[in-house]
């Protein structure tokens, strides 16, 4: 998967979603995609709930993710919801974060997006 098909994908999700956390301006969508090609979408997840359900289908890694305001704009994940997936899985840190404008991409690694 492609990261412009991953921000579409995104951008789908968010169309029908109103609510955001406390103290955001716009609702946020992070897309992951897992190590067996599988995406995961965490809707306004500063925590990252989505681990939970990592493990629950037994995934077993991300490939790649990438956090979607409502506006278009893309951004780091929330701080806990970074090192929540690290806690799920250490090997996480080598998941590459997308960011980019809708059209082109560039990438980190999340183990350089922390503190």
């Amino acid at each position: 998967m492609t990261p412009i098909e991953m921000y579409n994908e995104a951008m789908k999700i968010l169309q029908d979603v109103e609510d955001c956390v406390p103290g955001a301006m716009l609702p946020q969508a992070t897309v992951l995609l897992g190590e067996s090609g599988s995406l995961y979408f965490a809707v306004n997840d500063l925590m990252g709930d989505v681990c939970r359900k990592l493990a629950a289908e037994n995934e077993v890694g991300v490939a790649a993710m990438m956090t979607v305001w409502k506006d278009g704009g893309t951004d780091f994940s929330a701080l806990n919801f970074r090192r929540s997936m690290l806690l799920w899985n250490p090997a996480c840190e080598n998941t590459l974060v997308l960011l980019g404008d809708g059209e082109e991409f560039t990438s980190r690694l999340l183990k350089d997006t922390l503190p």
